[in-house]
């Protein structure tokens, strides 16, 4: 669900099923023992090196200097405590979007402050918070579920009663700020993204801003109206994740969106809407889908599919479909699969070579690839589903597994 750095040399990723901790130095994965067995859905680190985490039961603080815990209930304790975000402002204030309102953390007292939506002239709108950020001029935009987006106009005095000035309607899911100083808004159920010039918030002449709907008639348009995501990457160009459109691709250096979608043209079709991973080699770029292996060229737009063919199934892409896509320091291409195993690509003969569960000591012992990584001996590290953690040596070319054992504390 989450990933955030503990230290230098470790992770917290938080899952349906507790938070693991990874030691990049070592590979190892082993419980945080505070949370097992519980649905965690953030993990967000303050700037005073407290670790908050949010999960469908409450917030908790974990102090590591320490090794404490703390619980925090927000609201009526009988009431939903499912944490949508957390998120740290420039003046050190921590913000909790909840089902019940937005909370505003009081140290002095370890308490939280809770604004809600009372129907009176200037509060929030509707009390499920679920994004929140900080522009560069100091103000604070509250995206909700069902009162649409918000400014926190006095936030800044910490108030009994805070004044929230509404800006657009709809269901709000995803905020970021970008490098040229817009706000961009990701809404849900049917929406759209939308795009506000900061600079004219405050303008007498009006807010000035721009829609981009799906149109299925459009291909240069946004893939999908309900959007996940938002991340703007080092060029400044923007990444728009959606609900069920795949990923849509933002560039001031070309026209607005540009998809590859299923379609009957050759050669230009990609294999399947269900995308589930990329790399990017320079002249192309891989794609991962529900039925096989895409590859596109940057230049031309051409695509072609590999797909897991029976007549010649030792050299073609075995497998349902591409889950991962892996790069190791030798350049070589790794790709896992649903039901097929991990492949490796062979550039020399464009064909693969697959290694699938077998009744052999060492071979992989299952045959859903979830997540390819490489660590600093050359070991590859392939998560499964149903199979736990294998390790691959390509110089031996035998796998070891890591799985979980109820009666072993420290297996995986």
């Amino acid at each position: 669900n989450n990933i955030v750095p503990k230290n230098d040399r470790q992770l917290f990723i938080c899952t349906d099923l507790g938070v693991s901790i990874l030691d990049l130095c070592t590979d190892e994965v082993r419980p945080f023992e505070y949370f097992r067995n519980m649905n965690m859905e953030l993990c967000y680190k303050a700037i005073n090196g407290m670790i908050w985490f949010g999960s469908q039961t409450g917030l908790y603080r974990y102090n590591p200097l320490e090794q404490t815990v703390d619980t925090f209930k927000i609201g009526s304790s009988s009431g939903n405590q499912s944490i949508r975000v957390i998120y740290q402002d420039s003046s050190e204030n921590l913000w909790i979007g909840t089902y019940v309102g937005l909370a505003l953390y009081m140290p002095e007292s370890n308490s939280f402050k809770l604004y809600t939506s009372t129907g009176e002239p200037g509060a929030i709108l509707s009390n499920e918070v679920r994004t929140i950020t900080e522009d560069r001029q100091g103000r604070l935009w509250v995206g909700t579920g069902g009162g649409g987006l918000q400014i926190f106009e006095n936030y800044k005095e910490k108030p009994e009663k805070g004044i929230f000035r509404p800006v657009l309607d709809g269901a709000i899911n995803q905020l970021l700020v970008d490098k040229q100083d817009r706000l961009w808004v990701g809404k849900s159920r049917g929406g759209d993204l939308t795009v506000l010039e900061l600079e004219s918030v405050d303008d007498p002449a009006g807010l000035r801003y721009t829609t981009h709907p799906h149109s299925p008639q459009n291909q240069w348009g946004l893939s999908d109206n309900s959007i996940i995501s938002l991340f703007e990457d080092r060029y400044g160009d923007i990444w728009i994740g959606t609900y069920a459109g795949g990923v849509s691709f933002y560039s001031q250096r070309n026209k607005p969106f540009r998809n590859y979608i299923l379609n009957p043209i050759p050669g230009k079709s990609i294999s399947n809407h269900l995308v589930t991973c990329f790399w990017d080699d320079g002249k192309y770029i891989w794609i991962g889908t529900g039925v096989g292996l895409d590859r596109l060229n940057k230049q031309t737009g051409d695509i072609y599919t590999y797909v897991s063919n029976s007549i010649d199934e030792h050299y073609t892409l075995s497998g349902q479909g591409v889950i991962s896509l892996f790069v190791d320091s030798k350049n070589n291409l790794w790709v896992g699969t649903w039901n097929g195993g991990l492949n490796l690509y062979l550039p020399s003969s464009d064909t693969f070579k697959s290694f699938a569960p077998g009744d052999k000591t060492g071979t992989i012992n299952s045959p859903h690839i979830f997540s390819i990584a490489e660590d600093m001996q050359g070991y590859l590290w392939i998560g499964t589903n149903g199979g736990g953690l294998n390790r691959f040596d390509p110089k031996t070319g035998l796998f070891k597994s890591y799985t979980h054992e109820s009666s072993n504390p420290k297996s995986i």
